[in-house]
């Protein structure tokens, strides 16, 4: 469960980011490109 959890927390993270670096490409870290 705890698992789980933490997995979910951390789609919900990338998410944010994702969501984040969408809005504001100029702002996106070389190091994150991969994730695309």
């Amino acid at each position: 469960a705890y698992r789980r959890i933490v997995g979910q927390l951390m789609a919900t993270f990338w998410d944010a980011l994702n969501s984040i670096y969408a809005k504001h490409p100029s702002i996106k870290p070389k190091q994150f490109e991969q994730f695309d």
